[in-house]
This record gives C-alpha cells, sequence and structure tokens, in this order.
C-alpha cells in the first residue's frame, strides 16, 4: 500500500484567500489515482485562520471521492473536529489514535497544546511494534533542525531524539515545519504551495510504501513558485558585467522548465556598495524580465554609493578570498553572502574613521 502525505496547506477561504493553496492540494489529489495511491494523510495546520473555508475543502473531497484522507489538527487548526468536515471520505483524528494501516501500526498524534510529543507516544508504548511502526505528528523535531518557522517562534509539541531511541519508529511524518526537510527516520514533506515569499522553489509531498516505510518525494505543480534572489554588489568598473553573468546561473539552479516560469514570482534584492544605483537596478529588472517581480521592482534600498578606488580594492581583495571558502556548511551556519556583508561593513565604516 502507499500511502501520500502532506501538511500546513493553510487553506484560507474566498478567492482572495491565497487560491493557490487549494490548487496546490487539488493537484496532489489529482495525481494520486495514477501513483496508485488511495489514502493521503494530512499532518496539520490544513486551515490558517477562522473563518476556516471548510466548505471549499468539503467540496474538493468530494471531488476525489476514491481517496481516503486523514487529518490530524495542527496549532493553527487545534479546534478543527470530526464534525467540521461532511465530506464522506474524511477522518479528523482529534485525539491520538493507533490504526493499522495494511500491517504498519500508524499513530495519528494531534498538536495538543502544552504537551509533547513522547508524553502521546508514552501512552501507547505497550502496544507499539517497535521498528515498524509509523509516527504522523504535528510539532518540532529536536534532533537538529535550527531552521524552524521564524513565524512561529517557540516550541510546539516537542519531539526528542530520545523519544524517538525509545519508541524506535520504522518512521516519522510531522508537519509544522514549512521547509521539506529529512533527517530520517524524521521527514517534514513541508507545505505543499509557498506561504509567502520566504518559501522558495518547488514544493514536494511525500508518498510512503507501507512494505519498507520509504517516503518518496513528488515535486507539486503549484500555481506560484516563490524566489528570492538577493545580491552583494561590489563597486568597480564591471560591476553590471558580474551581474549579468550571475543572474542566468541563478535562474539556472531554479531547474524550472520553460513553461512554468510564468509561475515564478521571485523577490530581488541588492546590498552594499555600487558606483551607480540606477544602473544595478535596472541590470536586475532586465536580467528578471521574464519573470513575476515580487515587489514590482528589485529592492536596492540597502544599495548604497561609494566609490572611493582605495576601499574599491580592499573590498575586491576581500570578496576573492571569500570565493576561495567552502560555504556548503549545512544548516544554521553562515553563509557567503552574509560573512561578505559584515567584512563590506567593516571596510566601509573604515572611511569614516579620522
Amino acid at each position: 500500500m502507499k500511502i501520500a502525505v502532506t501538511a500546513d496547506v493553510h487553506l484560507v477561504p474566498g478567492s482572495d484567500g491565497h487560491p493557490e493553496r487549494l490548487a496546490a492540494l487539488r493537484d496532489i489529489l489529482g495525481r494520486l489515482p495514477g501513483l496508485g495511491v488511495e489514502q493521503l494523510i494530512i499532518a496539520g495546520d490544513l486551515f490558517d485562520r477562522a473563518p476556516q473555508g471548510y466548505g471549499e475543502f468539503d467540496a474538493l473531497c468530494e471531488q476525489h471521492s476514491a481517496i481516503t484522507i486523514d487529518v490530524i489538527p495542527g496549532n493553527h487548526d487545534a479546534n478543527l473536529a470530526d464534525g467540521h468536515l461532511v465530506a464522506d471520505n474524511v477522518t479528523v483524528h482529534t485525539q491520538p489514535q493507533l490504526v493499522q494501516r495494511d500491517g504498519r501500526q500508524v499513530l495519528f498524534a494531534p498538536y495538543i497544546k502544552g504537551a509533547k510529543m513522547g508524553e502521546v507516544i508514552s501512552d501507547f508504548s505497550e502496544e507499539l511494534e517497535k521498528g515498524r511502526w509509523i509516527l504522523v505528528g504535528h510539532g518540532n523535531y529536536g534532533g537538529g533542525l535550527r531552521t524552524p518557522d521564524p513565524r512561529e517562534p517557540g516550541v510546539y509539541m516537542p519531539l526528542s531524539n530520545r523519544d524517538i531511541a525509545h519508541s524506535q519508529p520504522a518512521l516519522v511524518l510531522l508537519g509544522h515545519i514549512h521547509l521539506p526537510t529529512d533527517q530520517p527516520p524524521v521527514h517534514y514533506p513541508g507545505s505543499p504551495c509557498g506561504l509567502d515569499v520566504s518559501e522558495t522553489g518547488i514544493r514536494r509531498f511525500l508518498v510512503v510504501d507501507t512494505e519498507d516505510a520509504t517516503p518518496t518525494p513528488h515535486a507539486i505543480h503549484s500555481d506560484v513558485i516563490f524566489f528570492h534572489e538577493h545580491f552583494v554588489v561590489l563597486p568597480g568598473a564591471g560591476e553590471c558585467n558580474r551581474l549579468r553573468e550571475e543572474i542566468p546561473r541563478r535562474i539556472e539552479e531554479w531547474s524550472l522548465a520553460p513553461d512554468i516560469h510564468q509561475r515564478v514570482r521571485v523577490r530581488i534584492e541588492a546590498e552594499g556598495y555600487c558606483e551607480n544605483r540606477e544602473q544595478i537596478r535596472n541590470v536586475l529588472a532586465e536580467g528578471f524580465s521574464g519573470f513575476t517581480c515580487h515587489d514590482g521592482a528589485p529592492r536596492i534600498d540597502n544599495l548604497s554609493v561609494n566609490d572611493n578606488p582605495n576601499l574599491v580594492k580592499l573590498a575586491n581583495r576581500l570578496r576573492a578570498q571569500i570565493d576561495e571558502v567552502d560555504w556548503k556548511w549545512g544548516d544554521g551556519e553562515p553563509q557567503r553572502e552574509d560573512v561578505l556583508l559584515k567584512a563590506l561593513a567593516i571596510v566601509y565604516q573604515a572611511e569614516l574613521s579620522p
């Protein structure tokens, strides 16, 4: 048996309430039959806030009546109850529940304010088949993930490495973190459609084969794909040419087919120091002219003008040294652009000293 998993849809009702989020869920449901999948799990935060838009979700589910849908409430829809949704193929698990799925135990652990996921697991410890059961929950995993959603500070229904070591699940599927994240046995499918420009790139859902508890990612064909491109500019005769060379490389890294370019909304930012701010803005606008600019135009508020030749030489020497470093250090570590900006701040502040 194969089971699809998504989370953090954050539906908002009405045509002005981010219809692309419902469209992303519609894409998932429409593709499941072709993947041989008859069940979908939504691991929390199906809805964003009240009013919830239950009717739109019900109507979508009724259009895909052959798909069985299990929903657990998340922290955004913690008051969701089974009677709130009327589609016959939908079950809301408002309380922790252990069910069988093709010979696998699946423990549904909905969000409970103030609770820890380990406490929920312990209530079922005598029933769980260690090494074979699957946990579906909504909360924070404390196994090294250092990029939680900045809009929701704090810890929500935490799951620890100790919980995992003690209970030995074969697989853990969590909602709450919108960034698609894999730290086996823990997997966050991520939000199926970016909620804003901070949630970039092609999104995904997971398909789990119950035979070996292996999750496989599948790209979602969402109506909106966000990207955020940030450039650190250094002054000099070649500043515009460097940008012209860099922009196509950034776009290539998106790995998008040309026929979906119209779905892109890209935030374009430049900061640092230059000789001509207007030229930089125009180069950025021209380079991304085939895409929708999220803010209407490139953002250059933090781009300053400074053409001191001595500082230009020093800044470019620093950039060359920084470029020689391998910055692929993983989650939470400094990025090349961050270090370069810190170095530039030191260089150009030095000009103000007597």
